[in-house]
């Protein structure tokens, strides 16, 4: 496989190794729905790199701190509070991806995905080892097969996982 080239740097964000192991593992066919937590300075790029492989992409971005919202306009743009009382889209997603926010109130966005996911979604964790309870939540709430897990130990460390099951 060649090494993708979406300009995205890494260190508080994501690198082009993360979605070059994700992208394999989305179902093909024109249309994609990509959910993603934390948004950011990626958040266009990624928006660019699924439209060159899908002919329609719908993507929700959710951010609580106003400087990194994208303000793109082919993506949706959602500013909270915080994780308990945020709303997301009644829609199911193929691509769901958490970065955000900062720290462990992260973990609180898995008993919401509940309603936006369906067995084969896929959800990717960046920072997934800086707290134990990013995986002890999401097992609460999924059965899954791990797609890919890399740096546990390290400050860059990420998980891929496709649902395999709903809890």
């Amino acid at each position: 496989m060649n090494m993708v080239n979406i300009g995205l740097a890494g260190g508080w964000s994501y690198c082009d190794k993360q979605i070059e192991e994700i992208t394999p593992y989305l179902s093909g066919g024109k249309d994609i729905k990509i959910l993603e937590l934390g948004s950011g300075d990626s958040t266009s790029k990624l928006y660019n790199y699924y439209s060159s492989l899908y002919e329609n992409v719908v993507f929700h971005t959710y951010e609580n701190n106003h400087s990194y919202l994208c303000r793109d306009e082919r993506v949706s743009p959602h500013l909270y509070d915080t994780v308990i009382t945020c709303d997301l889209p009644k829609e199911i997603f193929d691509l769901i991806l958490i970065d955000g926010p900062n720290g462990e109130s992260r973990k609180d966005w898995y008993s919401k995905l509940r309603n936006n996911s369906r067995v084969g979604t896929i959800i990717h964790m960046d920072d997934v080892y800086h707290f134990n309870s990013f995986i002890e939540e999401l097992d609460k709430y999924f059965e899954y097969e791990i797609l890919a897990d890399f740096g546990k130990g390290q400050h860059d460390c990420w998980r891929t996982v496709k649902v395999t099951k709903i809890l």
